[in-house]
């Protein structure tokens, strides 16, 4: 069974990389895909484990994917970060004033970066998804579509170099099994 790990990433604190942890882990979980959160912060109230077992680590696809989370006061300091990171990146600009002049502002500093990420993603600010109400956020939506994407393209590539190992009768049992993401928010 492919595990992807999902890793949350900011610079800054209070950019809201937790909110957004539990987003995507509550969105895939509600898709079928069974989620782990695994918060690095130290607060025991953000502790949330789901229905989740990995029982061969080995079968982590190690930091398959890149979160990178500010707000608009940080974006530059984010992006001199994620530049000692390697592999595949996403940014998400958080916490967007909803006012057009402050949008288009932001939109003409993250096309100062958009070669330097797979993708960019605007959230605007959204009270109700930052005091834990279960609130819809579109942009997060996409953000999770490409999400699912991506691991199920992985998961066809990995399936397709071990597909020439595998008996037909353990490859049929593998394509049966519930893919698994891990996401893990740090600072």
């Amino acid at each position: 069974m492919k595990v992807t790990k999902i890793s949350i990433i900011g610079y800054k604190g209070g950019v809201g990389k937790t909110t957004i942890a539990q987003y995507i882990t509550s969105e895939l979980i509600r898709r079928n895909y069974k989620a782990i959160l695994i918060n690095e912060n130290n607060n025991p109230q953000e502790k949330t484990i789901y229905d989740f077992y990995i029982y061969d680590l080995s079968e982590i696809i190690e930091d398959s994917l890149k979160v990178f989370v500010c707000n608009p006061i940080s974006i530059e300091e984010t992006f001199k970060f994620s530049l000692f990171v390697n592999g595949e990146k996403i940014l998400i600009i958080n916490q967007i004033s909803p006012l057009p002049k402050d949008i288009a502002k932001i939109i003409s500093i993250a096309n100062n970066f958009v070669t330097d990420f797979e993708r960019i993603f605007l959230v605007p600010f959204n009270g109700g998804l930052f005091k834990g109400k279960p609130v819809k956020e579109p942009v997060l939506d996409l953000l999770v579509d490409y999400i699912v994407k991506k691991n199920n393209r992985m998961g066809k590539e990995k399936e397709e170099e071990e597909e020439n190992r595998k008996s037909e009768n353990n490859r049929k049992e593998e394509e049966q099994k519930q893919k698994i993401i891990v996401i893990s928010p740090f600072v």
